[in-house]
């Protein structure tokens, strides 16, 4: 199943600072709120660390990523709302935060209040908002989010970009492995082109390595392991696999020169003495070895991880 993210980029500062190039290694799509990206391209704009060209560097990539759809914009309306009625889990957790700023709540004045436009009465005043308390609204609006792009698109696994895994407990557990394993992605540098990460993905051996990956972490997923238990299996896997792959490779490099100097020899022994059955032999012995070579390399253990090492390779 293809896993898309749901990014935040409402808090000022994140949209310039988000890795999309990283992001787009792991993920098929970004999806960000409309309204949150509009605000967040006006923030660039008005910058004063950037000079104008690096401003307008950024917009064109961003609006570049929009017209290629590696961004995908969403809306949330309140119909879209009332179809998460029966998640009694997020309901809880939506509830628990709005009671923490209600008790943060302090009125301008008790009898102060605004009707909107849509009829409801809102009270004037201000919040005294924590870090903590910030961080779990975002991750709140995120989960929100993911679980109505959910019911709109059941083909996709969309994955909820939240600021702590703490958030990941009430969530499907292939959230929290996918990010986890976001963080073992690394980040290409900014010089590299948008090209070079694409031709990457697509790649036909490369398609497989993430293939795999994103079936190990279904499975790791479903087996609803905590998240230290998580990173112990990745540690261990990931261990095995760097061991296995780097005598592989060795073992691979010697019987190609044995291939080149032995094989090669005698293929052109047998040309020279018109030996051609000979040399065919000779032919399929390579191509035995070279197959016998790559059933090796399927079988070495934690070949679910080879994605993260090609990328690792090749953006770093």
């Amino acid at each position: 199943m293809p896993k898309s993210a749901v990014v935040n980029v409402a808090r000022e500062g994140l949209l310039e600072n988000i890795s999309f190039k990283k992001m787009a290694l792991l993920f098929d799509d970004l999806y960000i709120n409309e309204r949150d990206f509009h605000f967040s391209k006006i923030d660039i704009e008005f910058l004063r660390k950037k000079d104008a060209d690096q401003k307008k560097v950024m917009l064109s990539e961003l609006d570049w990523l929009l017209e290629k759809n590696i961004i995908k914009l969403y809306g949330i309306a309140q119909s879209d709302l009332s179809s998460l009625e029966h998640e009694d889990v997020l309901a809880r957790d939506v509830e628990a935060v709005n009671d923490k700023i209600k008790e943060n709540f302090h009125p301008v004045e008790e009898s102060e209040q605004v009707t909107s436009s849509d009829g409801s009465i809102r009270f004037m005043g201000s919040v005294c908002m924590t870090n903590d308390m910030i961080f779990q609204a975002e991750d709140i609006r995120m989960r929100i989010a993911a679980a109505v792009l959910s019911r709109k698109n059941l083909s996709v696994d969309f994955v909820p970009i939240v600021n702590s895994f703490a958030s990941y407990q009430q969530e499907k557990p292939p959230c929290s492995v996918a990010h986890f394993i976001l963080g073992q992605i690394p980040v290409p540098d900014e010089n590299t082109p948008w090209e070079q990460v694409l031709d990457f993905k697509a790649d036909a051996d490369v398609k497989r390595q993430y293939y795999a990956l994103i079936s190990w972490i279904n499975q790791v997923g479903q087996k609803e392991m905590p998240l230290s238990h998580i990173v112990d299996e990745y540690n261990h896997l990931y261990s095995q696999y760097l061991n296995q792959y780097s005598l592989h490779k060795m073992k691979s490099h010697l019987t190609t020169m044995e291939l080149i100097v032995t094989a090669g020899i005698d293929f052109i022994s047998s040309i020279t003495q018109q030996g051609y059955v000979s040399a065919l032999k000779d032919l399929l012995t390579i191509r035995k070895k070279q197959v016998a070579l790559l059933k090796e390399e399927k079988d070495i253990e934690g070949r679910e991880l080879a994605y993260i090492l090609s990328a690792q390779h090749h953006f770093r």
